[in-house]
């Protein structure tokens, strides 16, 4: 079975809407989509019925052998439409005859006709020799006509889709290109608004430090206050117990020893009736912390790290009228 005429035309329909899949194209996207209709085109003629089935690479052969110039290749479809035996006879009305003699040597005189003794015979018609009929060539013709006009068509198409693919990818680079410039923009306005917070987190943290240090200097200030008052008020009552007292006696030193943090001291007064007592702590470490209980009773706490000695030393104000 040989290729039938409706899968001619099938793959000329098909390439003059797919192009000519005979002619390679290039890019890997081009030969991926060649590969694709080669398939197919190949499935729709091998369910057609009417033909020979074949695969994919005898179809892309016979492809190629339609697609020359009609010239150099007659279609197998219509090889019997030419094959014809000169044997035979004529079929004209008229009887058949011989073709005429050769003509004779140049050498020979030709005789002159003799118009007295014989009368001139008749004339016979003479009949054409019999020749072939022409070769049908229209169809051949018409389907090279149709490849011809497939194969400019699909270089027309090919050359629209790389155009159209180029103007894809600059598309595509001009989007990727703005889509960089936006996100630089984003990225240098989330730089600038990350100063921006910094620079307020600096303004603010040394506004917490200007109020910080205003606050302990008001802290010091009103602590030197207060001891200021303090001392008034002790230099007040000594110059009140002085007053009062007739007699200044000191009592005994007492010593701190290390190690001890807190002290009962014991304070044995000179006289029966006492005005006021003065004490006066020296720590090596730190200030300690003393209250009276009574004239006779001074509580002392230590709260450095109690390495260091301290004492105790004081005034007892008697009162003898």
């Amino acid at each position: 079975m040989r290729t039938s005429q409706t899968q001619y035309e099938m793959m000329v329909e098909f390439m003059e809407a797919n192009g000519d899949l005979s002619k390679p194209s290039g890019g890997p996207r081009g030969r991926n989509f060649i590969q694709m209709k080669w398939k197919e085109l190949s499935n729709q003629l091998n369910s057609e019925g009417t033909g020979e089935s074949r695969s994919e690479e005898k179809w892309r052969k016979e492809a190629a052998e339609i697609s020359q110039p009609s010239e150099t290749r007659v279609p197998d479809a219509h090889v019997d439409d030419y094959e014809i035996d000169c044997n035979i006879p004529g079929t004209s009305s008229q009887p058949t005859v011989a073709p005429p003699p050769p003509p004779s040597a140049p050498d020979e005189t030709p005789a002159l006709p003799s118009t007295e003794a014989h009368p001139p015979s008749p004339q016979i018609p003479e009949e054409e020799t019999w020749k072939p009929p022409p070769q049908k060539k229209a169809k051949e013709q018409q389907i090279g006509k149709m490849f011809l006009e497939a194969d400019r068509k699909a270089k027309e198409y090919a050359r629209e889709r790389d155009r159209a693919y180029e103007e894809l990818e600059k598309e595509r680079l001009q989007i990727r290109t703005e889509e960089l410039r936006v996100r630089e923009l984003e990225m240098k306005e989330r730089v600038r608004q990350r100063d921006d917070e910094l620079r307020v987190r600096e303004l603010e943290m040394k506004e917490r430090v200007r109020q910080r240090d205003d606050e302990l200097r008001v802290r010091e200030l009103e602590m030197r206050e207060r001891v200021r008052q303090r001392d008034d008020e002790l230099r007040v009552r000594e110059l009140e117990m002085q007053e009062r007292a007739d007699d200044e006696m000191p009592f005994d030193t007492v010593e701190l020893t290390a190690n001890v943090p807190d002290w009962s001291i014991a304070i044995t007064a000179p006289c029966t009736d006492v005005a006021g007592v003065h004490a006066t702590i020296c720590d090596n470490d730190v200030k300690a912390v003393a209250h009276f209980v009574d004239a006779n009773t001074l509580l002392i706490h230590r709260p450095g790290n109690l390495q260091g000695v301290g004492k105790v030393d004081g005034i007892v104000y008697c009162r003898n009228r």
